[in-house]
């Protein structure tokens, strides 16, 4: 059951890793500032909904298709480090895995 939530996830991690370009820091001020994406402030709830406690350890934007998604590295409550995707516009989380 596990290896059928864990198969999707990998597989947008990695479509996101391969199709995706991380933006600069002027250009996601840009897209929060012109009401494209939500800035991540209010983001984190949804995170915290999926993960209570978690603690983020690295966060990246990426540009995906014509979309938006956050990258995170976070720490969750059993101290394993996890790889998660947001949607920067709706606030989904549209991806999990273990990070190696």
């Amino acid at each position: 059951m596990k290896l059928q939530k864990t198969l999707p996830a990998l597989f947008i991690l990695a479509s996101a890793s391969l199709f995706a370009q991380e933006m600069q820091p002027d250009e996601v001020v840009a897209v929060v500032n012109n009401g494209t994406i939500k800035p991540f402030d209010e983001l984190h709830q949804n995170l915290l909904t999926a993960f209570p406690d978690a603690r983020i350890k690295d966060a990246k934007m990426l540009s995906v298709d014509g979309g938006y998604h956050y990258q995170l590295r976070i720490r969750d409550q059993q101290q394993q480090v996890q790889r998660v995707l947001i949607d920067a516009v709706s606030g989904q989380v549209l991806g999990v895995s273990q990070d190696a």
